[in-house]
């Protein structure tokens, strides 16, 4: 069951209700955006608080299906690498 049925089930409505609610009262224009937000966060928190994870168990921890996937959304936002921004966050640019 995806994130929007369960919201749906969960406030008895249908999906196109959810999707135009969150469309309306959010800036995300709709969850799936909302959730990709949140995964960024996530990753950006760990790459600068956990220099040590690696950026497979960093994409994986944070949500993301896949390097790919956290690599392009991490150089759509900060455009950088998830290795640069990491490397930016660190005093002397060690792991």
């Amino acid at each position: 069951m995806t994130i929007q049925e369960q919201v749906a089930e969960l406030a008895n409505c249908t999906q196109a209700r959810v999707a135009e609610a969150f469309k309306s009262m959010t800036i995300y224009g709709s969850l799936g955006n909302y959730l990709d937000y949140l995964r960024l966060l996530k990753a950006l928190r760990l790459l600068k608080t956990h220099p040590n994870y690696n950026v497979e168990a960093v994409a994986k921890e944070a949500g993301f299906a896949s390097v790919r996937t956290l690599n392009r959304k991490i150089q759509d936002v900060v455009g950088m690498t998830p290795r640069q921004f990491r490397d930016m966050c660190t005093i002397d640019g060690t792991e």
